[in-house]
């Protein structure tokens, strides 16, 4: 008697515990209607591959149960945590004139002659406006929500922080060429990283993950770039910069983690 084992579970890491040592073991992704088959189980049992991979398939991404009730652990605290620091930021502003700007935006000249390094991290969470900062704060929200759930809330921190990062490194590139003089504020840079951290994710899950698309994707990027081009006061530069640190950063976290996740599957198949 041959018995096929099907773990329904989004967390490969607590699924792990089950799979290790089975290779008649699958795992079904609940969230991405997806079927997980690692190299050391089993590549078929008696055809149910492929029709639970048609199965799966016909299921649409968005017509997953609503859970009545959010568990706590499941906040992206990140997300809110950094949305609710940048709302604070802009209302110290708002009573402090041009204080904290003075001190925090960002420039070449700035960073290379006056060597003010913190600015490069500190003009990330300043906004001009209270549009400026409301367009910021929504993107984030419902973008970071999704990065935040599949990459860990240490590993989004880094890709936020460091992509914004990227973006400011690029802006004084983009100042050194054009011998432009630009003061820069916004989350938009570390935001546009996030966004290629979403390119990765939906990379990895094949084309799609929940509502999201990688034609819709593309398009997003493409049209928030576009409107940066024909802007005359956005620092596109900046765009581009935390774009491409995004997709760097996340896919070598992917890359890192699946690496080891690979050198743990091992280990647990050598035991046997």
């Amino acid at each position: 008697m041959h018995i096929l084992s099907l773990i329904i579970c989004g967390d490969l890491k607590r699924a792990s515990q089950f799979y290790m040592r089975d290779n008649l073991t699958w795992i079904v992704d609940p969230y991405c209607n997806r079927l997980i088959i690692f190299e050391n189980q089993i590549a078929d049992f008696y055809g149910m591959r492929k029709k639970l991979e048609t199965f799966l398939g016909s299921i649409s991404i968005e017509e997953e149960p609503e859970k009545s009730k959010k568990s706590i652990s499941q906040l992206p605290y990140i997300t809110i945590f950094l949305v609710a620091v940048n709302i604070l930021i802009f209302i110290i502003c708002t009573f402090t004139d041009d204080l904290l700007y003075n001190i925090g935006t960002f420039s070449a000249s700035t960073f290379l002659e006056d060597k003010n390094y913190y600015r490069i991290l500190v003009s990330i969470f300043l906004h001009w406006d209270i549009q400026h900062l409301a367009s910021n704060m929504l993107v984030l929200y419902y973008l970071g929500e999704v990065v935040e759930k599949h990459f860990g809330r240490l590993a989004y921190t880094v890709i936020y922080l460091l992509s914004g990062i990227c973006g400011n490194l690029l802006s004084i590139q983009h100042e050194l060429h054009t011998e432009a003089n630009i003061r820069s504020v916004g989350a938009s840079g570390a935001i546009f990283g996030i966004m290629g951290a979403l390119v990765v994710m939906v990379f990895i899950y094949k084309g799609r993950l929940r509502q999201i698309s990688m034609g819709r994707l593309i398009f997003m990027i493409t049209y928030s770039l576009y409107s940066g081009f024909i802007a005359s006061d956005v620092n596109n530069a900046a765009h581009i910069g935390g774009l491409a640190g995004g997709l760097a950063i996340a896919a070598l976290i992917w890359l890192g983690k699946t690496i080891i996740e690979k050198k743990y599957r091992n280990e647990g198949k050598h035991e046997n």
